[in-house]
């Protein structure tokens, strides 16, 4: 089992119609980046947009993910 000393919880809002794409991408970056997810959570909600200087709104669909991602000393001295 892994020891991590350094944890950060990360957000993200992501369009429904790009999820998958956008979200490998985003678990790529921060893997490239030393750190080792340990938990992932995702709440899927649809928010109302008004464009700017439109009078009519639209209904978009997306996907919040919430992460908890961790470092070990090896990590963060590669880094560093």
């Amino acid at each position: 089992m892994n020891t991590y000393i350094k944890y950060k919880r990360f957000e993200n809002t992501f369009d429904a119609q790009k999820f998958e794409v956008e979200l490998q991408t985003w678990f790529d970056n921060l893997i490239k980046d030393g750190w080792v997810i340990i938990n992932y959570e995702e709440l899927a909600t649809s928010i109302t947009k008004v464009p700017e200087g439109s009078t009519t709104s639209e209904n978009v669909k997306v996907v919040t993910v919430i992460i908890v991602a961790g470092k070990t000393s090896n990590q963060i001295k590669n880094i560093l």
